[in-house]
């Protein structure tokens, strides 16, 4: 865990919110700023799975 860089809210904002919207969502939380944490997780394995047969028998 680590604090949040502004640049780094911003890009994860407007990642998921059209800019204008970025733009007041972070002007809305900026007060909070400094409680806020970022937390990176990164995994170990991946577990994964073939779906094709799956989706040939549902298309018969």
């Amino acid at each position: 865990m680590s604090t949040v860089d502004p640049d780094i809210r911003r890009r994860i904002a407007e990642r998921y919110l059209d800019p204008d919207a970025a733009s007041v969502y972070l002007s809305m939380t900026a007060p909070e700023e400094p409680q806020m944490v970022l937390v990176t997780l990164v995994p170990e394995r991946y577990m994964t799975a073939d779906f094709g047969p799956l989706l040939v028998a549902m298309a018969q």
